[in-house]
């Protein structure tokens, strides 16, 4: 499936996209070449709460690295796997990746709760992770859930409510602490993930993922622009507007155009219609991801310059 996702994505700047998007990257700063590390696409725990002894499964997925281990006394591991674990206390487990000199580490916490009759019945928080796990400032993330048995959910860091299965953007300016909290009747379950941000410095690890270049969109407030992406919502693959400042930018449309007969082996095409609210710098994410398992996606970047009217 990455495999067509690439290919969606070079043929959709192969062929006809929008008039008002600069196909050119965005100039980069310029810097002394950064030292690269090993990738950790993924690292979480299935479900992130239980009750003492129960079962729970770790995912995970390195690219880059020459070996992998988690902590907690289970040692080495292969770049991408799953492993079982039945804790009896709210346990953090901790992964890290090698490659030569350089290191990528990320945590997942399990919280155990006592084994009692209201406990059988609290929300289960069936995952809950970041991507990337490590930034530099100025980059995007993405916090992605999904809580069964809940009425409600909510983020902190003012996020607040959310649906008890999603995505969330976010642009962290310091490393930052993400807490889940998922509710019923019953009571509540939580969980937390970190994001890691790198400031600039000589001793910074910039991973190649992250460093890739925009692309630029220049436009003049009010004028609205389109993006579009080839799709083919048979395959429970979806683009989404993930990040996007409404400060800056109005989503005014999301629609699916199908191609009949298909163009190229491609079904349709996404289009999003941004209006600029005023002038000003400002990013833009849009995602494709699968419906059914939200953390399997990818994802392009934009950079979006709105020139005030004249």
């Amino acid at each position: 499936m990455k495999s067509s996702i690439i290919f969606v994505l070079l043929l959709t700047l192969l062929i006809a996209g929008c008039s008002t998007v600069d196909k050119q990257p965005a100039a980069q700063p310029q810097q002394t070449a950064p030292a690269t590390g090993p990738v950790i696409d993924y690292f979480y725990s299935s479900p992130a709460c239980s009750t003492c002894g129960d079962k729970v499964v770790l995912h995970w997925k390195v690219a880059g690295a020459d070996n992998v281990s988690i902590d907690q006394g289970i040692g080495l591991v292969a770049a991408a796997d799953n492993l079982t674990v039945s804790p009896t206390t709210t346990t953090t487990y901790t992964l890290t990746a090698r490659s030569g000199s350089q290191i990528t580490s990320d945590s997942t916490q399990v919280t155990v709760t006592p084994v009692s009759t209201s406990s059988a019945n609290l929300p289960v928080i069936n995952y809950f992770d970041i991507t990337p796990n490590v930034v530099s400032p100025g980059d995007i993330i993405t916090l992605v859930w999904k809580a069964t048995g809940a009425s409600a959910a909510s983020l902190d860091h003012g996020i607040g409510s959310v649906p008890t299965s999603g995505r969330y953007s976010w642009m962290p300016s310091d490393t930052t602490v993400f807490t889940l909290t998922a509710t019923n009747s019953s009571g509540t379950s939580t969980a937390q993930v970190t994001t890691q941000v790198q400031q600039m410095g000589a001793s910074a690890q910039f991973l190649p993922k992250l460093i890739s270049p925009y692309t630029s969109v220049t436009t003049a407030v009010g004028t609205e622009f389109t993006i579009a992406h080839d799709s083919d919502v048979s395959d429970n693959y979806t683009w989404i507007a993930d990040y996007y400042d409404p400060a800056y930018l109005k989503l005014v449309s999301n629609t699916y155009f199908p191609f009949n007969p298909p163009y190229r082996g491609v079904n349709g095409q996404q289009k999003f219609i941004f209006q600029p609210l005023k002038a000003g710098y400002t990013k833009l994410m849009i995602s494709y991801y699968n419906i059914n398992s939200p953390i399997d996606s990818l994802s392009v970047y934009y950079t979006v310059r709105i020139q005030p009217i004249h």
